[in-house]
């Protein structure tokens, strides 16, 4: 099996591709772990078509020195405030068991580092059923043993969608827009934040000569 340099879990989502684009920009090679083909693959980019569910299915493409998690439910406002318990398992699977799951093979398969698109406020033990998924994975993913853990916990993540943004999200960025500039002190790190910037202090973060966790925030993000 042919080891990479690194390996991408949500190339189709918003930060995703951008991290996608940078590794391919410093001529990384990288292979993506998909659902269904993106048609993207190029000189420095291999695509696997996956089961996420199979661990078989998979975990033979884990070769290389470092992974990237960025994957997540495409939720509305309503629902990062509140989802329905019938709609619950399915985040589950796609917000933390799928890349639980993921992580502890590439660990397994001798991979060393790990960068996580979490979100700000993630905590496992909130009350809001969203942050608290995602401060479990964070969790989780400490435990595992990786010699190199960078999480970021953007907030509302700004750039160009596949799909039309809706009309409540529009006025959501122009407010936050507005009111940017008075959001200081523990509020400043709920700014909104352009999704490439996320993403370039992920790549930026993983590839420092250290080791432990590291966790990113908008103060990160605005320096790239």
């Amino acid at each position: 099996m042919k080891i990479h340099d690194a390996i991408l879990v949500g190339a189709s989502g918003l930060i995703g591709k951008h991290i996608s684009s940078l590794l391919k920009n410093n001529k990384i090679n990288q292979i993506h772990l998909n659902r269904k083909s993106l048609g993207i693959a190029s000189e420095n980019i291999e695509e696997a078509i996956v089961n996420f569910r199979d661990v078989n299915s998979f975990k033979n493409f884990l070769n290389a020195d470092c992974i990237y998690l960025s994957t997540g439910t495409r939720l509305t406002l309503l629902q990062l405030l509140h989802i329905k318990k019938k709609d619950r398992l399915n985040f589950l699977e796609v917000d933390f068991e799928m890349p639980l799951r993921v992580a502890k093979a590439a660990y397994e398969r001798g991979v060393k580092k790990i960068a996580l698109v979490s979100a700000i406020g993630a905590d496992k033990k909130s009350k809001n059923f969203y942050l608290k998924t995602k401060g479990a994975l964070e969790e989780e993913i400490l435990n595992i043993g990786f010699d190199k853990v960078v999480i970021a916990r953007p907030g509302h993540l700004l750039g160009k969608r596949d799909i039309p943004i809706a009309i409540e999200v529009k006025i959501y960025e122009l407010i936050f827009k507005t009111i940017s500039p008075l959001m200081v002190s523990v509020f400043r790190k709920y700014r909104n934040i352009r999704a490439e910037s996320v993403a370039a202090s992920l790549v930026a973060y993983i590839n420092k000569p250290s080791k432990g966790c590291v966790i990113l925030d908008y103060d990160n993000f605005k320096n790239y």
